[in-house]
C-alpha cells in the first residue's frame, strides 16, 4: 500500500502523551546508499546492531511486496519495493484474541516517498520512526480513555464516538530534502529483537514477521499493556488489564554481524517521591528494580547519590551485588533522611557494564522540623505507692519497679529509662553527685483513654544496692536512642 504522505498525527481523537521515556540509547542514520538516496542502515547503539532496508517479501523474512529484481542491490527508483515503502525494523504487539485482529500496536523505523501520490521518486525520499496505536470501531468502548504502557513509554488515548483508536507518533525527516544523520528520532531510541532464547531468528535477522517471539531491548520495559481510566487523567480502573502481551513480530534484516551478548539495562522507576519527613527521621526505604533485557549477565558496578554530596538520601546495593540474568532483576534500596527544613533533591546513578551506562533516578522529598515530644502526664499504676514525700519507697522500688501511665504527645516509640543514684557532695555545701547506675529503651504499651502504660523492672545491681537516694529518670525519644532528649520526667525514690 502506498503512502500518500507522510504527516504527525496527534490527537486527532484525544491524545494525552506521559513523558516516560529515557532515552538509554540511541538509533541513528549511517551513511547515505548512494543507489537508493536513503541511509544505509540505522544503528542501535545501545544493543549494538544495525539493521538495512529488508524488501525481499515474506519469504525473505521482510515484510510487503519484494523488489521486482531480487538478485539485484535495492535502488530508487529501479529495484524498489512496488509498495513504495518499506521498514528497515518494525515491531507489531501479538495480542490474544479476540485483540489480535482487531487492536494494532506497532514500532517502526521507515522509508518512504512524501510526494502526492506516493510514487518512488529520486529526491522525495524521507525517513521517520513510528509509534502507532489503532484498532476497528467498536473494539473498544467509545468516548472512553485508555492507557498504552510499552516499551518506549505510557500514552493515555480517547477513542472516537465509535469505539476506535487512532494514535501517530512519527519523527525523522518528514518533508525533502533530508539530512538523515541529524533528524530526530523521538522515543525509539532502541530497537527490539528476539529474546536470544530458542529458537533463534533467521540468520541474518533480528526476527521474523511471522511468528511471535518475546524480545529484549525496549528502553523501558518489553511488553504492552493496554488499561481502562477512569477519566483524562486517570488511574487504571481496578482490575486486570484490558489486554496484554509480551510478544511481538519483528522485522529487521541485519547489516553487519548478528550483535554481540551483551547486557541492555532498564530502570522502570524514573523517580522516587518520598514526601514530607521530620528532620533526622528515617523514612520508609523505597526501591528502584533494575532489570538486565540485554543477552548477557548485568554487573552493577556502582550506585551513588549525587549531583553532589547529598546526606539526606541514601541506598543499599545489596540487592544487586550478585550478576543479574538476561530477563533478572535486582532491587536496590533507597531511604529518606532529612537533614534540614525544606525541600531536599538529588540523584541516583546507577552504573554497570551495559552499553546504555549509567541510568539515573531523580529524588526529591522534604524536611520538616522535628517535633518536640512531650509527657503530657504520668500517674503510677495502682499498688504503686509513694513515700509521701512526692518520691517512691526505695523497697517498693527494688521489689516492684516502676510501673507508670503516661499521656505522650506526639505518641513515642521508644522511652529511655536511666536510674541515677544521688551521691552526697564531695565538700559541705557542694552540689549532690549524680552516678548512672542503669538504663534501658523500653516501648510505650498503648492503653486505654489514649494512654500509654510503662512497665521496668529494675536488674540486680538496683535490687542489690544499698540504702540511699535515687532517681528514675524516664526521657521520651524520637524513633533513635541518638536522636536527641527534647523533655524528660523525673521521680525521686529515697531510702524513706
Amino acid at each position: 500500500m502506498k503512502t500518500r504522505w507522510i504527516v504527525l498525527l496527534l490527537g486527532a481523537l484525544g491524545v494525552l502523551g506521559i513523558p516516560t521515556s529515557v532515552a538509554l540509547g540511541q538509533v541513528r542514520a549511517l551513511l547515505n546508499d548512494d543507489l537508493t538516496g536513503f541511509p544505509f542502515a540505522y544503528n542501535d547503539d545501545g544493543n549494538g546492531f544495525s539493521v538495512g532496508l529488508c524488501m525481499d517479501g515474506p519469504a525473505g523474512h521482510c515484510l510487503g511486496a519484494p523488489v521486482p529484481h531480487p538478485a539485484d542491490p535495492y535502488s530508487v527508483p529501479d529495484n524498489f519495493t512496488p509498495d513504495a515503502e518499506a521498514f528497515y525494523w518494525r515491531a507489531d504487539a501479538a495480542f490474544p484474541p479476540p485483540f489480535d485482529n482487531t487492536i494494532k500496536v506497532l514500532f517502526a523505523q521507515e522509508a518512504a516517498f512524501a510526494n502526492a501520490a506516493g510514487d518512488i521518486v529520486d529526491g522525495d525520499q524521507v525517513t521517520f520512526s513510528r509509534i502507532r496505536f489503532t484498532s476497528v470501531p467498536g473494539s473498544l468502548i467509545p468516548d472512553t480513555w485508555y492507557r498504552i504502557s510499552h516499551p518506549y513509554g505510557e500514552d493515555d488515548v480517547q477513542t472516537s464516538v465509535q469505539g476506535q483508536l487512532k494514535f501517530s507518533d512519527d519523527n525523522g525527516c518528514l518533508a525533502p530534502p533530508c539530512n538523515f544523520a541529524t533528524a530526530p528520532q523521538g522515543r525509539l531510541t532502541s530497537l527490539l529483537l528476539w529474546d536470544p532464547s530458542a529458537p533463534l531468528p533467521p540468520a541474518g535477522f533480528v526476527g521474523d514477521p511471522l511468528i511471535e517471539h518475546t524480545v529484549v531491548g525496549g528502553p523501558i520495559r518489553d511488553t504492552v499493556t493496554i488499561e481502562k481510566l477512569t477519566g483524562k487523567g486517570g488511574t487504571p480502573v481496578p482490575g486486570p488489564p484490558v489486554v496484554q502481551t509480551d510478544t511481538f513480530f519483528v522485522t529487521g534484516k541485519l547489516s553487519g554481524p548478528a550483535p554481540a551478548p551483551a547486557a541492555f539495562v532498564s530502570v522502570v522507576t524514573q523517580a522516587l517521591t518520598f514526601g514530607a519527613r521530620e528532620v533526622d527521621d528515617v523514612a520508609p526505604a523505597q526501591t528502584v528494580t533494575v532489570k538486565n533485557r540485554g543477552s548477557a549477565p548485568l554487573l552493577i558496578s556502582g550506585a551513588t547519590i549525587g549531583p553532589t554530596t547529598t546526606a539526606d538520601f541514601s541506598v543499599d546495593t545489596s540487592g544487586c551485588s550478585a550478576a543479574v540474568p538476561r530477563g533478572g532483576t535486582c532491587d536496590l534500596a533507597v531511604r529518606f533522611k532529612p537533614t534540614a527544613s525544606g525541600p531536599r533533591t538529588g540523584v541516583l546513578t546507577i552504573t554497570h557494564n551495559a552499553r546504555n551506562s549509567a541510568n539515573t533516578v531523580a529524588l526529591a522529598g522534604t524536611g520538616t522540623p522535628q517535633h518536640a515530644l512531650q509527657i503530657l502526664s504520668a500517674r503510677l499504676a495502682k499498688g504503686y505507692g509513694r513515700n509521701g514525700k512526692g518520691g517512691l519507697s526505695l523497697s517498693k522500688f527494688k521489689a516492684k519497679g516502676v510501673d507508670l501511665v503516661l499521656g505522650l504527645e506526639p505518641a513515642t516509640q521508644l522511652l529511655r529509662i536511666r536510674v541515677i543514684r544521688i551521691l552526697p557532695p564531695r565538700a559541705p555545701g557542694g552540689k549532690p553527685r549524680l552516678r548512672l547506675v542503669t538504663t534501658e529503651f523500653v516501648a510505650p504499651s498503648p492503653g486505654a483513654n489514649g494512654e500509654f502504660r510503662v512497665r521496668f523492672n529494675p536488674p540486680a545491681v538496683l535490687k542489690a544496692a544499698r540504702r540511699g537516694d535515687f532517681r528514675v529518670q524516664i526521657i521520651p525519644l524520637r524513633k533513635l536512642p541518638d536522636m536527641g532528649v527534647p523533655t524528660r520526667l523525673d521521680f525521686t525514690i529515697d531510702h524513706a
